[in-house]
């Protein structure tokens, strides 16, 4: 589910801004301007039967060339508009929330998360054969 929803992000930020954006932790050798995005945490609470409710957080990094804050201020104002609703591989949309951003260290990392609910397959025991005797009174 994770790489779904890297990949969607992936996408999002491709068709918006069109620079490279690498989905595991920056290496050197990376040529700015660039993204690269990073699963910060994540969070998953149970539902009835196999279904659970889970929440991705992910850190998307914007490397500048310039290094310029009035750059990265544009950038991080575009991102509202390109990570609010992504579309995974499947098809799934997924609408993003908390989203936030901060500069550190010349960089702009932008904070989003996406919850969405998934089933989890157990291996189960079936019954191969069950039978029931009915008796009322003392028939």
């Amino acid at each position: 589910m994770i790489l779904d929803i890297t990949a969607a992000i992936s996408i999002a930020l491709d068709e918006k801004f069109g620079c490279a954006v690498h989905t595991a932790a920056a290496e050197q050798g990376i040529e700015p301007p660039c993204f690269t995005i990073t699963v910060v945490d994540a969070e998953s609470d149970p539902l009835l039967n196999t279904r659970a409710n889970r929440i991705y957080n992910f850190d998307v990094t914007y490397i500048s060339k310039s290094g310029a804050y009035t750059e990265m201020y544009g950038i991080a104002d575009k991102m509202f508009a390109a990570l609010n609703t992504v579309t995974m591989p499947d098809g799934t949309r997924l609408q993003a929330y908390d989203m936030r951003y901060e500069l550190v260290d010349g960089e702009l990392h932008f904070f989003v998360k996406y919850q969405l609910t998934v089933t989890e397959h157990r291996d189960t025991e079936k019954i191969e054969s069950y039978s029931l005797n009915d008796r009322i009174g003392g028939m």
